[in-house]
């Protein structure tokens, strides 16, 4: 059709299409210039291959996506080498326009550890209202022990904060760092509270998963369960699974950013358990350990642009903002932004 005078009428009546890279090649002839506009999302995850054709059919194109989320090698292949992916190659060819501001979490100090170390501290988030507890805690579990690459005391810890969590209407993420330490987690629940966990998360959503597969989610409540930690003789191996090969660090990152509101992380480890490593993921490793352990309730609320509001309930006054704040787009982002947290907006 698209290769006959129909494409007219198909054009006009359906003048924009989503797709994926394969059934692109597949639906639409390889004709130049055959879209005015094409746009890659998540292109970190696309080999450079994929992208080919849908290049080839278009006018125009925008590459957006994340370099430091997993790439393609994850998704399209198993046991072979890292291939070379779109965004690696547009970040060279193209302009750069960096997108700065971050939605998803509810609170700054969500994303601190990962704003610090992969985005240079660059990202912008915008506390909610209603995010007044804090919003990432730290248990740490004694005598927990890995034997048979699993942590059943720690397991049974973790189960025990998620019973507490079950009766609200929060989205829930479970994620362990390891298939066995989930599968741990799994038999703890039990019959009864696997039951009561589905029909949370089929009716609030969320995601119970190993760290390798953990790409794309988000929820309300994460919940983090560490699992390695001294075996029966006290011996600590710092045998990490995905975490020890090249792509850790990035497996760390897009764990560290799902959450929305809150984040426990369960641990049988202290950070001083680690010792300098030449394998720069397992350093950023203690390093996020650390983060956690010193993690305490904030009395002050981080704005964005480092703006510091003058606060009363959930009125909120910016005063001579234009100082610092002199693009209106900006301003308009960040007065939308706030409002649909909760924030009654004003300015003096």
């Amino acid at each position: 059709l698209f290769l006959s005078d129909a494409h007219l009428w198909i054009d006009a009546l359906k003048p924009i299409w989503l797709s994926n890279p394969s059934s692109l090649a597949l639906c639409f002839p390889m004709e130049e210039g055959r879209f005015d506009l094409l746009i890659f999302d998540e292109a970190s995850q696309i080999p450079i291959q994929h992208a080919l054709g849908a290049i080839q059919r278009s006018k125009r194109i925008v590459v957006a996506g994340d370099e430091h989320q997993m790439g393609p090698a994850h998704y399209f292949q198993s046991g072979g080498k890292d291939q070379t992916d779109l965004l690696h190659q547009a970040r060279y060819y193209f302009p750069k326009v960096p997108l700065l501001h971050h939605y998803r979490s509810e609170h700054p100090d969500l994303i601190a550890f990962s704003n610090a170390h992969f985005y240079e501290g660059k990202l912008r988030a915008y506390p909610s209202y209603s995010q007044n507890q804090r919003p990432l805690t730290h248990h740490f579990v004694e005598g927990g022990r890995f034997v048979d690459r699993t942590n059943e005391t720690e397991a049974m810890a973790l189960v025990e904060h998620l019973k507490t969590r079950l009766n609200s209407t929060k989205s829930m993420g479970v994620v362990a760092f390891s298939e066995e330490q989930l599968n741990c987690i799994w038999k703890a629940l039990g019959a009864e509270l696997q039951e009561t966990f589905l029909e949370h998360q089929e009716k609030n959503g969320g995601f119970f998963k190993a760290l390798e597969n953990v790409q794309g989610d988000e929820c309300d409540a994460l919940i983090i369960g560490f699992g390695y930690a001294p075996n029966e003789t006290g011996d600590f191996h710092k045998r990490f699974g995905p975490m020890n090969t090249a792509n850790g660090r990035k497996r760390l990152n897009v764990l560290l950013t799902r959450a929305r509101g809150t984040i426990d992380f369960f641990c049988s480890v202290r950070s001083s358990d680690f010792t300098l490593s030449d394998n720069e993921s397992i350093n950023l490793l203690r390093q996020w350990i650390a983060f956690s352990e010193r993690a305490q309730s904030t009395e002050t609320i981080a704005f964005p642009y480092g703006l510091s509001p003058t606060i009363d309930g959930n009125s909120i006054q910016f005063s001579r903002i234009q100082e610092v704040l002199s693009n209106a787009r900006e301003l308009s982002t960040l007065e939308g932004v706030l409002e649909s947290r909760g924030w009654n907006v004003g300015y003096a």
